[in-house]
This record gives C-alpha cells, sequence and structure tokens, in this order.
C-alpha cells in the first residue's frame, strides 16, 4: 500500500514538473483580453472564449484568478516543500561530501598510495570529519 502511494506521489510531482511551464503560460493569459467594441471582450490566444470578467461571468472569473494565483505560484511551492520533506538539502550535502572523499582517495591512490596505507597511517578508514582535519 505504501509503495503505491509513493508511485502516486512520484507520478504526480513528474506530471507537475512536466506540464508547469505550459500550465503557467495558459493561467497568466486567461487575463490577456482584447476588447471588439460592441462584439464584446475576447481572451486574446482563443478568440472563441469571452474574456473572464467579474461582472459577465464571476464563476469563469473565480477560477481564472484562482488558476493564475495557484499555478505560477503553488506548483514551486509545493516542490519547496517535498524537497524539504524528503530532505533533499541534506541529501545534497553527503553527496557532496561523499564527492570530496573520493577526490582526496583518488588523489591518494595518484600519488601512489592504496586505501590499506591511509587507514594504516591514520589508524581507521577515512569519513568527513577526518578528511576535512587532514585537509586543513
Amino acid at each position: 500500500k505504501k509503495k503505491g502511494f509513493q508511485a502516486f506521489w512520484h507520478a504526480l510531482f513528474f506530471l507537475l514538473f512536466a506540464t508547469y511551464p505550459a500550465a503557467s503560460r495558459i493561467a497568466i493569459k486567461a487575463f490577456a483580453c482584447k476588447n471588439l467594441g460592441s462584439d464584446g471582450t475576447w481572451v486574446r490566444d482563443d478568440m472563441s472564449y469571452p474574456c473572464p470578467l467579474p461582472h459577465t461571468d464571476p464563476f469563469t472569473f473565480f477560477w481564472a484568478a484562482a488558476s493564475t494565483f495557484c499555478i505560477p505560484f503553488g506548483v514551486p511551492a509545493y516542490c519547496m516543500y517535498k524537497f524539504y520533506e524528503h530532505s533533499l538539502p541534506r541529501l545534497a550535502r553527503e553527496k557532496r561530501e561523499a564527492e570530496v572523499i573520493l577526490g582526496f582517495l583518488i588523489k591518494l591512490d595518484l600519488q601512489g598510495k592504496k586505501l590499506d596505507n591511509f587507514v594504516q597511517t591514520f589508524g581507521h578508514s577515512p569519513d568527513s570529519a577526518s578528511i576535512n582535519r587532514e585537509i586543513k
């Protein structure tokens, strides 16, 4: 059950990510209208739809306004929330630290030393704290 729930949220996240640019553009252009005088005011991108004005069609106006706010601002806010919920900054920091350690080990290997020599010299296998102390 939990795997299915996670798969749903991952799929939703991907769908939001994939459709965000186009959906934002459409939502923002909902109020780009052209006044045709006696023929009324129509949406510029699709002249078959009347412009969503509060006095002519309050329902459409409400949903266009809600979409104009929720899509361009709500989707990035949701993504940031999910990044922090899944500890993305911590994962990125751990990955950077692992790359520093790997780079240090590669440098040791290029100087003709092996990991065994490192353990013999320092008495333990390298971790980020000991690497940072040794580099400084």
